[in-house]
């Protein structure tokens, strides 16, 4: 072998081991930096030479530098990334929407039974002033709680909007980065080498902009990756990004959504179509969660005005007028918002509240059908649906009754209609002087002086006034099986009378105990200012028990006041309890993919030490070569000097 091939084959191990040292210390360096993928010279042995008695090789070579990468483990990180991003971000919200919900005393649940509590000292004492007032301050901390609840709906609404527009500021700043990168891995000058830390970089900015909305991804052959999201929208091509954008909800302004320009043309992504990322999990909340919060509570709200308002309509207060509503703005609250994508102009849409007591928790989408008068009504709570046809241009379902006026809608045209969400921001107890409370029945019911029976009255009710009159009992006449007589009143009407059981004439009920004799008699008279009487008081407290919230449209089924907060309230623990399950199984799923890429991609410090020994005695070992070789060569030529 000719001493020039033994220096260059020294010369080939020197260079091979330095470069390898080179990639070595970058890994090291490189350790604890985000993203970074270990790397390895790859080496082959240099062209071998014939020399006539046999093949000698010439020494080594680095091929290339290639990084640990495996794109089947990096997928599964993504996707397990993406689904905890967006399960944690709920699952913030959700805890967040838990406080709206406090155990105990304080929730907007007591306040309501804390005022019909109260009119049980109303009922004992309804000419104690003080007691009166007692119960209107009861029933303004209703209003006070209900205001603070729904502060907190909008706070967490705002705090949603604010948190959307900061990420869509974070996604196409990156997005953006990361077109750049690929320009700049197209642009490499030797294309046949991988640019490694450029393709760490491009993959550490996709894994960034996952977090905040799920990605596809597809690269190319040259290294560049492009990124779509929602149902295919691209983001980011080899050479150019797209932008995120912040929208209105098409009905509801308050609420966001995201979208993406392509072409100059906005393109809404819907929240469902995202599939993971904290965008995901913050337009889940706002569109789902908090929107049924909201509905829960402006349903018991809602249940509790109509319940209080009716009762106070059917007393007088201790000035003997007839009783005026305690809790405002439960009528106003209502609203039908438009698509801003209809097409016909100058539909109106009203929306008013037939029953509170059939109101759901819900939102719903009116949509014109294709048949004329045809709507489709969906749940958004659910999203069952029924198709109705409007009688004289109304809907009626659930409580509500919608009226369709004005231009006639196109088919395709909707609307979102809004009643027990919007009760919370609406309605208000104002500050009202105790005498104001209608604690008295229209009517005082008394029992003749002259009766022989031992007749005791109990209670009287009346869905309105009624004129004086004197109720007469006969043995006499009754048709009703168990009745043992009846009562004739003297501006007319009569009723049997069965033991046990009330009696009912025109628009008054009386309660009492005892047996009547023939020709007993009760006297009715309008209640007048000042006289004591706690009939409508008695009539409130027996709302704590009072199935009310949830009819069916038959009337039946339904919860208490009471039971209708505890049901929402246990939903929204139950709801928020899973949310947190869920982010702790996805965030463990998650680092469980995680560990597995980096323990396949990450720099391996033990490893990484036994390389830099090794490759330092490899270097040390060509080096000698090197010096064998030049000796060789002073031999030869100390041989060939005269």
């Amino acid at each position: 072998m000719a001493v020039s091939t033994l220096i260059s084959t020294g010369l080939s191990g020197l260079q091979t081991n330095r470069l390898a040292l080179d990639v070595v210390g970058h890994n090291v360096a490189n350790e604890l930096t985000p993203g970074y993928s270990w790397q390895d010279a790859t080496r082959v042995t240099s062209m071998y030479q014939n020399l006539g008695s046999g093949y000698v090789g010439t020494g080594v070579q680095v091929q290339t530098v290639v990084r640990a990468f495996d794109g089947f483990l990096n997928q599964q990180s993504l996707r397990s990334a993406a689904i905890a991003k967006r399960e944690d971000a709920r699952s913030t919200q959700m805890q967040r929407l838990e406080t709206s919900f406090p155990l105990g005393a304080s929730n907007l649940g007591a306040a309501a039974e804390g005022f019909l509590n109260s009119m049980t000292d109303v009922a004992n004492s309804p000419a104690d002033p003080s007691a009166r007032q007692v119960a209107m301050s009861s029933l303004q901390e209703f209003g006070n709680r209900l205001a603070s609840v729904n502060d907190q709906f909008t706070a967490l609404q705002d705090g949603i909007t604010e948190q959307v527009k900061n990420s869509l500021t974070q996604v196409n700043t990156l997005a953006s980065q990361l077109a750049r990168v690929n320009q700049t891995i197209m642009a490499a000058p030797n294309p046949s080498q991988t640019p490694n830390d450029l393709l760490d970089q491009r993959d550490q900015l996709v894994r960034q902009i996952n977090d905040m909305v799920k990605v596809s991804t597809v690269y190319d052959t040259r290294g560049a990756v492009s990124l779509f999201v929602g149902s295919g929208q691209s983001l980011v091509t080899p050479d150019s990004s797209r932008e995120m954008t912040l929208g209105r909800d098409p009905y509801d302004p308050s609420r966001v959504q995201v979208g993406i320009i392509n072409g100059g043309v906005r393109q809404t992504i819907p929240s469902d179509y995202l599939g993971g990322g904290s965008l995901a999990g913050l337009l889940s909340f706002q569109d789902k969660d908090l929107m049924t919060a909201r509905a829960q509570v402006g349903q018991v709200a809602a249940v509790f005005a109509k319940a209080v308002n009716t009762q106070q309509a059917l007393g007088v207060d201790a000035n003997g007028q007839p009783g005026k509503d305690l809790v405002l703005g439960v009528d106003n609250a209502p609203v039908a918002l438009p698509s801003r994508f209809n097409t016909a102009a100058g539909t109106t849409v009203a929306v008013k509240i037939t029953d509170a007591y059939q109101l759901q928790p819900t939102d719903y989408r009116v949509a014109t059908s294709t048949t004329a008068g045809q709507y489709e009504v969906t749940r958004l709570s659910d999203g069952s649906r029924q198709t109705l046809t409007a009688a004289a241009g109304k809907l009626t379902f659930e409580g509500l009754e919608v009226t369709v006026g004005g231009t006639a809608p196109n088919a395709g045209d909707s609307f979102l209609v809004q009643a027990a969400s919007r009760i919370p921001g609406q309605v208000r107890t104002p500050s009202l002087n105790g005498s104001l409370l209608a604690a008295a029945a229209p009517i005082t019911v008394a029992t003749d002086n002259a009766n022989l029976g031992t007749l005791a009255l109990t209670g009287v009710q009346s869905s309105g006034t009624a004129a004086a009159a004197v109720w007469t009992f006969s043995t006499t006449g009754a048709t009703t099986p168990g009745a043992q007589g009846r009562f004739t009143s003297s501006t007319g009407g009569s009723a049997d009378w069965v033991p046990g059981q009330p009696v009912k004439v025109g628009n008054v009920i009386v309660q009492f105990d005892g047996v009547p004799e023939n020709n007993d008699k009760i006297n009715l008279a309008p209640t007048a200012a000042g006289q004591v009487n706690n009939a409508n008081a008695q009539a409130f407290v027996d709302l704590r028990t009072a199935n009310v919230l949830g009819r069916d449209a038959t009337g039946q089924g339904g919860v208490s006041i009471s039971d209708g907060y505890a049901r929402a309230l246990s939903r929204v623990g139950s709801q928020a309890a899973q949310a947190k399950t869920s982010a702790q199984v996805s965030a463990s799923t998650a680092r469980s993919a995680e560990t597995a890429r980096t323990n396949f991609s990450g720099v391996n410090m033990d490893e990484e030490a036994a390389k830099l020994l090794t490759f330092q005695q490899s270097y040390q070992a060509s080096a000698k070569v090197l010096q064998v070789a030049q000796n060789v060569m002073d031999t030869l030529l100390s041989l060939t000097s005269p």
